[in-house]
This record gives structure tokens, sequence and C-alpha cells, in this order.
């Protein structure tokens, strides 16, 4: 992974050329998967994954019935009805210096300097005729307006400004957390006849076409096929003789050592923080949909914010449960991926899955395309640790009440802050020094 910036909204900030504009974890994946977007079509389950108690199981598909289609809300009106929620005015009159730190799905983030006071916030620009679901941009506006709390991302304004959605919030200097879990870098390779090697030093090819090694994997194009983002291994260490910068545009990944990781009082920080957010959020219907180190975002001094509300929902008395396909792949619970009615028990899930990251670096079959690892989540028994022998027991046990298949039979936001492997946590001064290190990576 490229060295650590300040995020917000779940966008990693670049600090160098060497890091790409978008998120580079892992195989593309798709943000949102639903109604309004192309759906991944699975392979028949192996197992039935059982519906959740009370819960109407599924029929087997069957076809269409001939209702009528719901009437399509027009960019005028929707637009209407945004502008009832935001604030009013335009952010310009009082915001200064605009610069994009980061691009994602929905939008742009910029930093943005308060005219009167110098102090530096974030401005998420998300237009409106861009958006594959853009009922969910409400999403951004009420639920960082309506449920603050200490470890949430505090939203300040937001507004129309043309046809974009401008949401004005704090500005996170700390970075996401994915750059702290992640055990692996990733480097650019620059030109076709380049690739990075921790056996030799870097070679031209014979051939075009994507580069081959064996010592860095996920290689896949960036930029029109001309360069490429890989993964180098986690125990690589800088070694004699091998090119320590950059050398035709491409910089060597044997010039980096791998980073140590996060220590039981560090993961049962975070864990403590984004499960104070989340018994807050449920209590009150809300569902996040989006759990994973990317959504949690750091500040200075260590403290621990969950971000990224554009995917969550809201469940009541009248809407129990909900069904729609939204999410990250890796992250998403075994019921969601089914298409079974579904509550805030997948947040608890993909916490677990944020813990395996911690642990490992990456989450549970990160190597695979995402349908395949949506497969393999779906039908396997949950996913197990690489680095068992390494956790506590305590560790362990609280990650088994995150990662079980049955959801009525996961444990809640609030079962989880009574664990005893919460009481490991430190102060936010303990997620420093893990920062630091990633700024002189």
């Amino acid at each position: 992974m490229a060295p650590n910036g300040p995020s917000v909204g779940g966008l990693a900030v670049p600090q160098s050329s060497s890091r790409p504009p978008t998120r580079a974890r892992g195989p593309p994946s798709p943000g949102v998967l639903g109604p309004h977007a192309s759906e991944p079509q699975l392979a028949p389950p192996a197992r039935t994954l059982a519906a959740p108690a009370g819960a109407p199981a599924p029929g087997p598909p069957g076809p269409r019935s001939p209702q009528r289609e719901p009437q399509r809300v027009s960019h005028e009106q929707f637009r209407a009805a945004l502008q009832l929620v935001v604030d009013p005015g335009d952010p310009r009159s009082y915001l200064d210096n605009f610069i994009k730190i980061g691009e994602g799905s929905t939008g742009v983030v910029c930093i943005a300097t308060v005219r009167s006071s110098g102090r530096l916030v974030a401005v998420k620009k998300m237009d409106l005729r861009k958006q594959q679901r853009r009922e969910l941009l409400f999403n951004e506006v009420v639920i960082m307006r309506d449920y603050q709390h200490e470890n949430v991302v505090e939203m300040y304004n937001s507004y129309l400004v043309g046809d974009e959605l401008w949401v004005v919030m704090e500005f996170l200097e700390g970075g996401a957390l994915t750059d702290i879990v992640t055990h692996t870098r990733y480097c650019r390779a620059a030109g076709p006849w380049l690739a990075p090697s921790l056996l030799s030093p870097w070679a031209p090819r014979s051939g075009a076409g994507s580069p081959q090694t064996s010592a860095v994997t996920g290689l896949r194009p960036l930029g029109g096929g001309q360069s490429w983002w890989g993964r180098v291994p986690s125990d690589s260490q800088r070694r004699p003789g091998l090119p320590a910068g950059p050398w035709g545009g491409a910089v060597c990944p044997s010039a980096y050592s791998s980073p140590r990781r996060m220590n039981e009082e560090q993961i049962a920080s975070v864990c403590l923080a984004v499960l104070q957010a989340l018994s807050v959020l449920h209590a009150q219907g809300v569902i996040h949909r989006d759990i994973k180190s990317d959504s949690i975002l750091l500040t200075h001094d260590g403290r621990v914010k969950l971000s990224d509300f554009g995917f969550c929902a809201q469940v009541s008395k009248e809407v129990p449960r909900r069904k729609s396909l939204v999410g990250t792949p890796y992250w998403m619970a075994p019921e969601l991926i089914s298409r079974l009615p579904y509550g805030p028990e997948v947040d608890i899930w993909s916490l677990g899955v944020m813990v395996i990251e911690m642990v490992d670096g990456e989450p549970p079959y990160f190597n695979e395309p995402p349908l395949k690892a949506m497969k393999m989540i779906r039908d396997n028994l949950p996913p197990r640790l690489k680095n068992l022998h390494k956790v506590s027991p305590s560790l362990k046990g609280f990650l088994d009440r995150l990662l079980v298949r049955d959801p009525t039979q996961r444990a809640t936001a609030a079962e989880l802050l009574k664990h005893p492997f919460l009481a490991k946590a430190g102060p936010p001064s303990s997620i420093v020094p893990l920062m630091r290190q990633n700024r002189t990576r």
C-alpha cells in the first residue's frame, strides 16, 4: 500500500504520485449491488442458509408478476426532494482553496479552508446525474446529520450546488484504518516491459502484455495497460543490490519493509469505538452495510470514527428487514449474499471480517474475484484467521461471536460491548505509533 495520508469519507488521501487515485486494495469490487446496478449471478448454493426466525423462506424463482412498473422520478423531482433536506446557500461563500484529495464511485472529496478561521474541512461532491442509486444520497445527509456520536464522522452542513450534492464534514488527518492494517505493499511498475521482482533487479520482458512475476501478486492494469499495481509479500525486506527507488518510472518494492502488525490493545480499541457507534445506530434501526477498514477513519490523536454512510438503510416496525444486495463483496454477510431478509446483524459479520483484516492484513478470499469470493462466503463455513496461533483465546472467543452464519445466533453490538476482550482496549494514543509508522514509510 502506498504511504499513509489523511482520509475522509472512506477515501484515502494520496501523498505522492505513487498512490492510485482510488482505493487500490484487492481486485476491483462493485460498491453497490442492487436493482439499479448489474447484480452478480451466483451459482446455486452448496448448502441452504437458514432464514432468520420469523422471516419467510424464499421460494424458487418464478416468472415476474405483471405488476405496474413504479413511475420513475425525474431529475428535477429528485433534486427538489433533496433540496428539502439540505441547507440553503452556497458553501463557496465561506470556503476557499478547494483541493481534490480523493475520488470514489459516488464522487470526489476535496479539502477546503474556512475563510474566517483557516480551519480545514472535507467536502464530498456527488453529481446527482451520475449516481447508480441516487436515492442513497439521502443517506449522506440524513444519517450523518441526525445520528451524531463521538465515534461517527461529524457532518457540518450539506448543500445543493448546481446538480451536485456537497457534504461538508470534519477532516480527519489520521487517515483510514486500511493504511494501518495492510501488511502488504502496493507498487507501481511503469511501462509494458518492466516487472517488479524480489528475486532479481527489475528486468525487461521479451513480450508485450502484463508483467509476470511470482514475487508480486494481484497485478492489474492501471492507466491504459502501460502501468500496473501489484501487491508485495508482507515479509518483503529491503535487499542489498536491488534498486531502492524510481527506475524508468517504476518504484522498486524491495525498498520497503513490511509494517508491524496491530497488537490486541490496538485491535480492541478500534472494535470498542466501532461497537459504541453501531450500538447507537442499531438501536435506532440504522444498518451501516459497509463496515470495513476503509470506512474507519482516524483523528490525528488516534480517535476512531465510523464513516461512509452512503449504503446504510433504516429498519422499523413497518419495514423490519431489508433484502437489497448492497455493500462490498469481501465483507458481506452470508444472509445478505443469499438475498434473505436481514437486519443490523450484517454489520456484526462485517466487523468480524474487519477483525481478520487487523490480524491477517486482508479479508478472507481477498485474492479471489469478487463473485467467487461471494459464493465462498455464502457456501462455506465461517472464515478462520490465518494467524490463529498468534492471537489470544480472548480475541478468538470475541471473533467467534461475530462470525456466526446464523444471524439469529450472532451477538449484537450491545452484547459485544460487554465481551472481556474489549477490556484490553487502550486509549486513543495507543493507535498513534501505527499512524506515525505509516507516515514515515
